[in-house]
């Protein structure tokens, strides 16, 4: 429903009080002609006979003073001749004018809807606004000018479609103004009122406060050049990833317009979405950053929403998410062959599940929100290399929808033949149905078997790299960490989303950006070791899924008749095997070298006796 402020109310009362009170003027004005009519039968007049007009309009006004002229007023006290007419200049106003008040101009005034009466009508305004004294009951309902009484030689306005106004009240006097009738004289005091009300576009007086001083140009000329450090850990990232940001988005035709008046520098549209990107919670508020930016409300939305549409062109996406060149393959199959055995090297890829919660129930279908944690929140699937750069990902579902169901619709689960050459495969948690080309942990109970056990804990010194990933990306973007935005229908619901992958394509442009400036200053530095990834960490460092593996084992049950479910096993065991025999060949080569070691030792002991009794 739609909500009405204090002004819709007020100029909805306006416009039904005027409806009313002309419905009861003409009411009025009809029970008035019948009242004449009556007293012209009375006294034995006809009014088809127009010889003496004078003579019937003497009489009924003779009539009148001397049977009920207390009862009823004199027809020199009405405002209009008749209804007819009444309603013809009430018509034939200004089409200007009837555009000044929509809600007037459907107004059918003529047309009796009915006693509405409404208690709550202020008549004692409309008398005061409209220059009548009106005063009305079940029984009668007078007009007359001011606190004067109308005077009865003023009939023969009747014949002239309208009254004329005097100091005593009507008369047919030539040289005094014409006196409009209540009908038109009501709607003109409507309008005006209503336009009173809208002359301003706040109700009430407003005090400009003084804004405390930005902090967006000091960041940007003075913290930039001499702190760098403080600089990017205010807006998340290096000055010169910053400047390249600037550099690749300032050509965009967002910013640019045909107006006389220029946009803000882009640099500062970019600072403010960083800003309001970085952090959550109340340092996230709308009004926060417009304090610290230097600019208004309204400006930091939609400098907001502009670097929002530069990022989510199609160039730009294609530029930072794309798959890995070759070398890039074997850079990351390098670095799991270092951290496992070498037959698990073709494992380069990792893939994870991790929610956005939101800092407020949704009002769209908010019960859908609701994920297993007990917050209201969004699921998001990364797929990630060793060095933390996402090459797939899947958004846009809500927190209680399965990471098993998320990762069906990513691009690699659909076109795994394509991307993955023959051997290959994907590392994944246990929430993730296991493949002969995705390989996840043992779960409960079969974890508990020692060997299977030990297969899980090298398993998780690579899945690792993926928390990292997912660290990263919420520690450099805290609005990840409680997204301060209201979602009431899907088109909000599409901004949250929208919000996420401007996140995740721009975490690739600044790891790609500070990997290049560490190599040019000669730097190494692996990306886990960033202080973001600290910072992103969640605060608890169990399974994610643990929950949702015993809440979902029927369902996990049912996922176990697919056809493709024992390859899966077999190749699972198939690895562990592999492990388990290059484990061993590794203790037998320990065990061979200590011996080797202690017969050399025994050795060189045995020449050193053997040297000292030749001696004695």
């Amino acid at each position: 429903m739609p909500r009405y402020t204090h002004r819709q109310k007020r100029v909805n009362a306006v416009v039904k009080g005027y409806k009313v009170s002309v419905r009861r003027w003409h009411a009025n004005q009809a029970k008035r002609t019948r009242l004449q009519h009556r007293l012209r039968r009375r006294a034995g007049l006809h009014l088809e006979d127009n010889s003496d007009s004078s003579s019937v309009r003497s009489s009924a006004s003779s009539s009148s003073d001397s049977s009920s002229e207390s009862s009823f007023p004199s027809s020199s006290s009405s405002y209009g001749s008749d209804t007819d007419s009444s309603s013809t200049s009430v018509m034939g106003m200004d089409d200007d004018d009837m555009d000044m008040m929509p809600e007037l101009a459907d107004v059918e005034w003529w047309e009796d809807q009915g006693e509405d009466q409404d208690e709550d009508m202020d008549w004692d305004w409309w008398a005061e606004r409209v220059g009548a004294d009106i005063r009305y009951d079940d029984e009668d309902w007078e007009m007359n000018e001011g606190s004067g009484s109308g005077s009865s030689s003023s009939s023969d306005s009747d014949d002239e479609g309208g009254y004329y106004a005097s100091s005593s009240g009507y008369s047919s006097g030539e040289d005094t103004p014409f006196r409009p009738s209540f009908p038109l004289r009501a709607s003109r005091t409507a309008r005006e009122a209503i336009e009173t009300m809208y002359e301003h576009r706040y109700e009430m007086p407003r005090d400009n406060n003084p804004r405390p001083p930005a902090h967006l140009d000091y960041f940007l000329d003075v913290v930039k050049d001499r702190r760098p450090d403080l600089f990017r850990e205010e807006l998340r990232v290096t000055p010169r990833s910053f400047d390249s940001l600037v550099e690749r988005l300032e050509d965009d035709a967002v910013f640019a317009n045909d107006s006389s008046n220029e946009q803000m520098p882009v640099e500062h549209q970019i600072g403010i979405f960083l800003y309001r990107t970085g952090y959550h919670g109340n340092a996230a508020k709308v009004q926060k950053v417009a304090w610290w930016s230097g600019y208004s409300v309204g400006t930091v939305l939609l400098a907001t929403r502009r670097v929002m549409t530069a990022i989510l062109r199609r160039d730009f996406l294609d530029e930072n998410m794309r798959w890995p060149t070759e070398e890039e393959k074997e850079e990351a199959k390098q670095w799991v062959e270092d951290h496992s055995v070498k037959q698990w090297r073709d494992g380069y890829l990792f893939v994870d599940g991790t929610l956005v919660p939101l800092y407020a129930k949704p009002f769209w279908y908010g019960e859908s929100y609701y994920d297993r944690k007990s917050h209201y929140s969004l699921n998001v699937q990364l797929v990630c290399l060793p060095n933390l750069r996402i090459v797939d990902f899947s958004y846009g579902y809500v927190g209680s929808t399965h990471d098993s169901t998320a990762w069906q619709k990513t691009k690699i689960y659909a076109e795994h033949e394509d991307l993955l050459a023959e051997g290959e495969w994907i590392w994944g948690d246990s929430a993730y149905p296991i493949e002969s080309w995705l390989v996840a942990p043992f779960k409960m109970p079969e974890a508990r078997h020692p060997d299977k056990e030990s297969f899980n804990t090298a398993l998780s010194h690579l899945r690792i790299r993926n928390e990292h990933a997912n660290a990263l990306l919420k520690g450099r973007f805290g609005s990840l960490r409680g997204l301060r935005l209201n979602i009431s229908d899907e088109k909000t619901h599409k901004f949250a989303t929208y919000w996420i992958v401007c996140c995740v394509y721009l975490h690739n442009f600044f790891l790609e950006c500070e990997q290049n400036e560490r190599e040019e200053d000669g730097e190494m530095m692996d990306p886990a070791d960033d202080p973001f990834v600290e910072e992103g960490r969640s605060s608890s460092s169990e399974d994610e899924n643990a929950f949702s593996d015993d809440s979902n084992s029927e369902y996990r049950r049912r996922r176990g008749a697919r056809a493709g479910l024992y390859e899966g096993k077999q190749f699972r065991l198939k690895k562990m095997r592999q492990l388990f025999r290059e484990r061993e060949k590794r203790h037998r080569q320990r065990q061979r070298n200590a011996r080797a070691a202690r017969r050399e030792l025994l050795f060189d002991t045995d020449e050193t006796d053997y040297d000292g009794d030749t001696d004695e």
